[in-house]
């Protein structure tokens, strides 16, 4: 008899719950706009009486335990619009929680699970001390489903996982908003990068910083979150005068921002997925990182490439390469946070290189250089192909890319201040005019056996993604 009711609350489940998302939305913006203005008392009264209708919802179809749910919900709202609770921002905190983590379990209820009050508990009992309300007993909510008693453990984590607050169509939202955010505070930096400016101005890209990672950490992106705090703190640290800032530092803290930016899709889609409920969900997230990472970096290798090929088609234009060396540094950022050094050294290597000689010096490279540096460049995109793949044997690769920076005079790394400046024309002749190229491909390298078969994606494959 439980089954069938069961099956016939998740049936009329389906038919509310767009409605009732819709509502618990509401209720979330309300109690946003009180945060903002604690002295609209109205902004409460919507906020209780959105609840009042998500719980006579609930209790039409017949789902008692969520409904309580929202009526401690509805109680903790006026409380608060009463001022009667002890901590005004907690209590706000914990309303926020309650209408997350409330969809999520009807999610699981709409999926076809059975309902498991119990699970509910933990959740009640804070909403309810948020307005010093007493706690209740379990067996207050196994009266709404008795057989829930009969639960086995992989039921109740099941269930209890529902209430991670990792709602779909939430963190769709949330990761949008957060996109946008990391967009801006880039954008911030690459301009702090190009005009200068007193360190100071970057308090408020600290600020923001710290807000997108406690955004991120209720995501349950922990990954994502620590990156976000490295970065933050580092830019405190220049914001203090606790370390000098330069291009390099923002380069890395840009390329960290674009690996979030650019993963938090592919997280968010994974959120919720279970697996054999054997690996290390840090393990999987740190998998998940590294492939998304390693796409993003390609497709900077991709726009690099296109800016070369113009560079050769416009007749040396050196303007055609002014993008590349931001384009590198912040991959080489993303791999250092990474823990990657050695390949972001590389990479830094190959970025100098560029932005000296080529761009600082207006060089004209020989079919030669061009060559070896198509090699380095080349190798190290196919590291990034094998370590997005997890292939054996890729650092082997990397060998490549130290040959080539060492004939380019670019490794070991010269000082950034005082970058090689007697490069031997006889060793690395340059052109005296300019001479016919088709546009470049990066070259298959030779010297070492390895299973990397994939050529590098054809100029304009992979669109550029900033």
């Amino acid at each position: 008899m439980s089954t069938l009711r069961d099956a016939m609350s998740h049936a009329a489940l389906g038919w509310v719950k767009p409605e009732l998302d819709e509502t618990l939305r509401q209720v979330r913006n309300e109690v946003e706009y009180y945060v903002e203005d604690p002295a609209d008392g109205s902004r409460m009264r919507f906020c209780a009486g959105y609840l009042h209708q998500v719980q006579g919802t609930l209790r039409m179809v017949e789902l008692y335990a969520p409904a309580m749910v929202a009526e401690e919900l509805e109680q903790l709202a006026n409380a608060i619009g009463a001022g009667q609770v002890p901590d005004r921002d907690e209590a706000c905190a914990t309303l926020m929680r309650g209408s997350v983590l409330l969809p999520d379990y009807l999610e699981r209820l709409q999926n076809g699970h059975r309902d498991i009050p119990i699970v509910l508990l933990p959740l009640l009992n804070d909403i309810r001390s948020a307005r010093a309300a007493p706690g209740i007993n379990e067996s207050v909510l196994f009266a709404f489903a008795p057989d829930s008693v009969s639960a086995t453990e992989a039921e109740l984590d099941h269930a209890r996982g529902s209430l991670s607050g990792r709602n779909r169509e939430l963190l769709d939202t949330v990761g949008n908003a957060v996109k946008e955010e990391l967009l801006r505070i880039k954008d911030a930096l690459d301009l702090h990068l190009r005009t200068g400016g007193e360190p100071v101005q970057l308090q408020t890209q600290v600020n923001e910083l710290g807000a997108v990672a406690d955004t991120l950490g209720m995501m349950g992106l922990g990954v994502a979150r620590g990156v976000v705090v490295q970065q933050r703190d580092a830019l405190r640290g220049v914001v203090e005068g606790q370390q000098q800032i330069d291009e390099g530092l923002l380069l890395d803290i840009a390329g960290a921002l674009l690996y979030v930016d650019a993963s938090l899709d592919d997280q968010v889609a994974h959120l919720g997925v279970g697996g054999s409920g054997e690996d290390d969900p840090s393990a999987v997230e740190n998998r998940r990182t590294v492939e998304v990472l390693a796409h993003e970096a390609i497709a900077n290798f991709a726009a690099a490439r296109e800016h070369f090929v113009a560079f050769i088609e416009t007749n040396w234009n050196h303007q055609q390469l002014q993008e590349v060396p931001r384009l590198l540094g912040e991959v080489s950022g993303a791999l250092r946070m990474l823990d990657l050094a050695t390949p972001a050294d590389y990479l830094q290597g190959v970025r100098q290189y560029i932005a000296v000689e080529l761009i600082g010096r207006q060089r004209v490279p020989s079919g030669r250089q061009l060559d070896t540096l198509a090699d380095a460049m080349a190798s190290l995109e196919y590291y990034l192909e094998a370590l997005r793949e997890r292939r054996p044997g890729r650092e082997e690769i990397l060998d490549i890319t130290r040959t080539s920076l060492e004939t380019l005079r670019y490794w070991p790394l010269p000082d950034a201040d005082a970058a090689v400046a007697d490069v031997s024309a006889e060793a690395l002749p340059v052109a005296p005019e300019a001479i016919e190229l088709a546009p470049w491909e990066a070259p298959a390298p030779e010297r070492v056996e390895t299973a990397v078969t994939p050529a590098a994606p054809a100029p304009g494959s992979v669109p550029p993604t900033l």
